[in-house]
């Protein structure tokens, strides 16, 4: 799978998997999925690991440990405020 990063497959599911086993066990964290990263509701061809979240808080307001990384591995780190069924796998 090639996608707008440039990306492997082996590169997204390994960013995935790191994500996965970091975050999934956050109380605020309902799911960890890959998927295309929307901007203002519009699709993009970029592939990033999604990281679903309660409630989305402005990184402002957040203590540095709680704050997101912006890539793992390379791959692109995109937060959604969504509610998915806990321990989503893709």
């Amino acid at each position: 799978m090639m996608n707008g990063n440039n990306s492997s497959q082996t590169q997204v599911q390994q960013a995935y998997e790191k994500a996965y086993k970091s975050y999934m066990s956050r109380e605020d964290v309902t799911g960890v999925d890959v998927g295309y990263k929307y901007t203002d509701g519009q699709k993009s061809n970029n592939i990033v690991v999604r990281i679903h979240v309660k409630e989305k808080i402005d990184e402002s307001n957040l203590e540095a440990s709680e704050i997101f990384p912006k890539q793992i591995d390379g791959i692109p780190v995109d937060v959604i405020e969504a509610v998915l069924s806990t321990g989503q796998k893709m």
